[in-house]
């Protein structure tokens, strides 16, 4: 459903629909797992803000108070990611916090995204993460 063209709509379930049953039902962690999903189709439709905020703001407050270690380590990577499509050197230090941590994490739990994580690093098609990668090689 989440397509090309499909994003909208599978935007409008998660909202409309889903959000709603986790909400009554007092289910924090799958509201907050369907807040990741919303964030990232926002930011595959270009709302890369409002997908930060997402995270930021409510996905990862959510997790930590649930101590949900494998979801921590992933919304911090994808935050990461977020931050680094925006293209803001002003958000340097966070990505390379987020990275840092979900990296120790991710290592510590033995678990596969590490090594995406540690991906991150090498890569050098983002001038953002050039900047990232060299502070935290220094």
């Amino acid at each position: 459903m989440q397509a090309r063209g499909e994003l909208d709509e599978a935007l409008r379930i998660r909202r409309e629909e889903e959000l709603p049953v986790y909400e009554r039902l007092g289910d924090v962690r799958s509201r907050a797992v369907t807040m990741g999903q919303i964030a990232t189709m926002l930011s595959r439709m270009g709302d890369v803000d409002e997908a930060i905020r997402l995270r930021r703001d409510e996905v990862l407050p959510a997790l930590i108070s649930l101590g949900d270690a494998d979801e921590i380590v992933n919304s911090r990577a994808w935050l990461a990611s977020y931050l680094l499509d925006r293209g803001s050197e002003a958000d340097c230090q966070e990505v390379r916090e987020l990275l840092c941590s979900a990296l120790t994490d991710a290592r510590r739990m033995k678990i596969s995204v590490a090594q995406e994580i540690e991906g991150s690093w090498q890569t050098t098609a983002s001038p953002a993460i050039r900047v990232v990668s060299d502070r935290y090689e220094s």
